[in-house]
């Protein structure tokens, strides 16, 4: 019984990617309409579908792949203060709620985030991280070259 809902969750996972993704790009491509009377409306809907793509990534994953994101930072990020208040430092960094969990950390306005793709998943851990920095709607991934050569997707 656990190996069909392991199964179901994964193609159901699945099925939730494919459909979610392939009707974003459709309304990205449905957007060029818009390109000639506004740019500014152009990039503000991108960053909306952008936003709108993020929070459905989060919410079909929470349903069909539940999980614990643990993050770390290495000494840089405190790197001005003691080891006394490296604690106190790290938690300014982070918003939480009433039960203590992290909803939020406070990124710098401009940041370069790295991920060198140890395992399948680490793209969705970038977009939470920037969705927990409100800045989803504003990400670009840069990505091999070989991926722009998938149909419709790799416009």
């Amino acid at each position: 019984m656990e190996t069909i809902r392991i199964v179901t969750n994964g193609v159901l996972c699945t099925l939730g990617l494919w459909g979610h993704t392939t009707l974003t790009v459709a309304v990205q491509l449905l957007s060029i309409f818009i390109w000639p009377f506004s740019k500014k409306l152009y990039y503000a809907f991108h960053a909306h579908i952008m936003r709108q793509w993020s929070q459905n990534l989060f919410e079909i994953m929470r349903l069909f792949a539940p999980g614990e994101l643990i993050i770390t930072f290495d000494d840089s990020i405190t790197n001005d203060m003691d080891d006394d208040n490296n604690n106190e430092a790290l938690e300014e960094l982070l918003t939480r709620n009433m039960k203590g969990q992290v909803t939020g950390i406070s990124f710098p306005e401009r940041l370069i985030m790295i991920s060198n793709h140890q395992i399948y998943a680490d793209w969705i851990y970038v977009w939470f991280l920037a969705y927990l920095g409100k800045a989803h709607g504003a990400l670009k991934i840069m990505l091999k070259h070989s991926l722009s050569q998938v149909p419709i997707y790799g416009m």
